[in-house]
């Protein structure tokens, strides 16, 4: 019985963690595609990718990977991660930081160290597996359209008018594209 509530625990957190990373996947992927993808170098672009967008995906995915395969250690870190954030992002006192970052990793935290998913094969496959998936699918559209998009080299301002509507395309940095103003 002890063994099951240890496997269910273990499971619980590596669903919860698959979970967190599959969201930050998505919203690192879209908003890279948004906002991101502004320089006319390939590496520039994909380094600020990494480095900006998807680097709160691949710190869970790596945080998640290291509980599974050090339970104790990956729920220490899980918790100090989450207090560290916490005080950095919001100040110790502070609701939002204690609802959003340290419950949740505290809670992370002690089904990590508690739990064992076995077989410990299926939980890498998981925890790494769906965060890619969703990846890869949320960014399929995105690529496709960037990867259109066609530079005219014209950084000037523009008049874009439409819909009873005139606004002003003001080009900020020369590598930054615009925005409307």
């Amino acid at each position: 019985m002890r063994l099951l509530k240890r496997q269910v625990a273990g499971w619980l957190a590596v669903a919860l963690s698959t979970l967190i990373a599959c969201f930050w996947a998505v919203w690192g992927i879209i908003e890279n595609f948004h906002e991101g993808w502004f320089y006319d170098s390939f590496l520039l672009n994909v380094g600020l990718m990494f480095l900006q967008y998807l680097s709160p995906m691949i710190i869970f995915l790596s945080l998640t990977l290291l509980a599974i395969a050090f339970p104790r250690i990956g729920g220490m870190a899980h918790a100090l991660i989450g207090i560290t954030l916490a005080l950095v992002l919001f100040g110790w006192h502070h609701r939002v930081a204690m609802q959003l970052v340290i419950l949740p990793m505290l809670l992370l935290g002690i089904l990590y160290w508690y739990g064992r998913p076995q077989p410990r094969r299926k939980a890498y496959w998981m925890a790494v597996g769906l965060p890619m998936l969703t990846l890869i699918i949320c960014g399929a559209e995105p690529v496709v359209r960037v990867a259109g998009r066609i530079n005219n080299d014209n950084l000037e301002a523009r008049v874009v008018q439409g819909n009873g509507v005139q606004l002003v395309w003001a080009p900020g940095l020369a590598t930054h594209g615009g925005y409307l103003a």
